[in-house]
Formats: structure tokens, C-alpha cells, sequence
């Protein structure tokens, strides 16, 4: 009886260690599910992100100080812009997209909800982003953050911005 037992326990020991490998990889798959919309980059219909401005330097700050800054943009394009995966280089910064005052949820370094945003031709918005230089307590000196996202304007799939400064 007692070898059976140890057989048992180690076929529902063995089972557990697989099927926790399996859920565990289950959370590494980082492919968003979102699918925009395509665009071949010779169509005249398609939508084009214009943003004047990719990277910002907040100078320098005290570690008691948010920083918060907007990066404007426009669909300059002739079909409606889409926008998702905001994702930020770091815990210390989040970011949302707002539109015609209508605000996204926060995203991070691990991203954040299954989220798209659709600006209409001629519409503009704002990514806005926050970076808390007192996250890492005690860090001081030179810091860079990215804040990147996709879209579906087909010259301009994969966006990144920029901010950076010194912490005192």
C-alpha cells in the first residue's frame, strides 16, 4: 500500500508542477489581442499621427515633485487613428491618452487594460504622462523614461516619447 501511495502522490505532485508551468507561461505571453485596423502605407485613405513634439526635458525636479506633461497630437490622416499598448519604460511613470476629454486608465511598465482609442480625422489628443521622481527612494541625478505605443498609421506603428531631466 505504501508504494502506491508514493505513486499517487507523485503523479498529483507531478501534475501540479505542469500545470502551474502551463498558467506561468500563460502570463508571459505579452502579444496584445487588440487588432487594429490596416492600412498598406500607398493608401490615401489611411490615418497619420502628427506629433510635434517626442521628447521633453523636465530640467530639474526635487523627489517630492511630480512631474506631469502632455504630449499633443493629430490625425492628420483621412480615416480614424487607433491607438493602443501604452506601455512605460519604467514603474515611475504612467501614462494615459485623452480624448475630447475622455481619459484612457493609466498605464505602466506592465501595460494595463486592453485598451484602444480612436481620434477621427482632423481630431487631436494628448498623451499624458507623470513620472514620480521620489518611486526609487533616494535616486538622485540624470533619469530618462519612455512612453511607447502602436497605432494603425502604417509610417508610424510603433510611437515612443521621451521624458528626462535630473532628480536634486
Amino acid at each position: 500500500m505504501e508504494t502506491n501511495t508514493k505513486i499517487t502522490l507523485t503523479i498529483v505532485l507531478g501534475s501540479i508542477v505542469v500545470l502551474g508551468i502551463i498558467i506561468g507561461l500563460s502570463f508571459l505571453n505579452t502579444e496584445s489581442s487588440v487588432q487594429l485596423t490596416q492600412y498598406s502605407s500607398d493608401d490615401t485613405s489611411k490615418p497619420k499621427i502628427e506629433i510635434k513634439e517626442k521628447s521633453f526635458d523636465f530640467g530639474e525636479v526635487d523627489p517630492k515633485d511630480e512631474v506631469i506633461h502632455e504630449f499633443k497630437f493629430e490625425n492628420t490622416g483621412k480615416s480614424n487613428l487607433e491607438i493602443t499598448d501604452i506601455i512605460t519604460s519604467c514603474m515611475c511613470t504612467t501614462a494615459r491618452v485623452i480624448i475630447n476629454d475622455q481619459k484612457s486608465p493609466k498605464f505602466g511598465m506592465h501595460g494595463g487594460p486592453e485598451w484602444i482609442g480612436e481620434i477621427a480625422p482632423g481630431q487631436s489628443g494628448t498623451i499624458e504622462v507623470a513620472f514620480d521622481p521620489d518611486f526609487h527612494k533616494g535616486t538622485k541625478g540624470a533619469v530618462t523614461r519612455t512612453i511607447s505605443f502602436t497605432t494603425n498609421d502604417p509610417h508610424n506603428q510603433e510611437v515612443e516619447l521621451t521624458i528626462e531631466g535630473s532628480i536634486n
